[in-house]
């Protein structure tokens, strides 16, 4: 008899995700035009894998996103509720988001040797170099800048374009890089096209927030360049501003959020 390998951690995750993509598209169609008998049958023959999988899950997606809260348990039921409505239905989409980052950041931690098969991180491992995922609009002076002061804390950016795409699409490609990241940094300048008193952001900027506001949601530092504004529905509520020729004050946001996300160790300066 041959015997089954152990997936380990990354596998069992994977599978758990798979039932969960499986969920969301059983959902979308419960939601436009409801669930044939057979359907609703296979439905929750995946529910009742679930459920009990989410208990596990749960705790190790939010470990693994560095969120000390997570989405708890109580969340996943929600998500998990049988009959449709808009509360179960934004809840199934958060963690199924959710645990497509942590799927993703499992992989990257296991590839680069900083957990093993079981999810455990190595010892000696935990003090990695800090990866910071930066959106952005375009190339411009303020994103050279904040590309040099994050390499010169020892971050590494991580700037989707300059990112081997490995064959991903470009909605892949920004989710694996996201996953891969300990913080994001929004670099929201003003779109020159725009025309009017109020300039938002790009369109893939505005994107990419709401994504890490799923995956890093206490893990995001706002930058807002002068002139511009975010949409009323863009819910950042610490901001600092910058000009491209200014990013002091905007630096000085950089580390002292960084620090308090424990990315990098607080110096003391004394004077001469």
């Amino acid at each position: 008899m041959v015997r089954r390998k152990d997936k380990g951690i990354e596998g069992e995750l994977q599978d758990f995700c798979s039932n969960l993509t499986k969920s969301v598209s059983y959902r979308g169609t419960q939601r436009k035009k409801g669930l044939t008998p057979d359907t609703a049958k296979e439905m929750l023959l995946i529910w009742a894998k679930l459920v009990p999988q989410s208990g596990k899950f749960a705790p190790i997606i939010a470990d693994l996103m560095s969120d000390g809260v997570g989405y708890s348990y109580e969340k996943w039921k929600v998500a998990f509720t049988l009959e449709y409505d808009k509360a179960s239905d934004d809840e199934l989409l958060n963690c199924w988001t959710y645990a497509l980052a942590a799927t993703g950041k499992l992989e990257s931690d296991i590839a680069n040797g900083i957990r093993d098969n079981k999810g455990n991180v190595i010892a000696g491992q935990e003090m990695g170099q800090p990866k910071c995922f930066i959106s952005h609009s375009g190339v411009t002076s303020a994103l050279t800048k904040v590309e040099q002061f994050l390499n010169a804390l020892g971050v590494e950016p991580l700037i989707v374009k300059d990112q081997p795409s490995s064959g991903k699409n470009i909605y892949d490609k920004v989710t694996k890089y996201l996953s891969d990241s300990d913080c994001v940094l929004i670099l929201a300048t003003k779109d020159d096209k725009q025309k009017g008193k109020l300039r938002y952001p790009g369109g893939n900027v505005l994107h990419e927030i709401g994504l890490a506001q799923k995956t890093h949601r206490d893990k995001i530092i706002y930058l807002l360049e002068q002139g511009a504004e975010f949409p009323s529905n863009i819910n950042a509520q610490v901001r600092e501003r910058f000009t491209q020729a200014n990013m002091e004050e905007a630096f000085k946001c950089i580390v002292t959020e960084m620090v308090a996300f424990k990315l990098l160790k607080a110096v003391k300066t004394t004077d001469n």
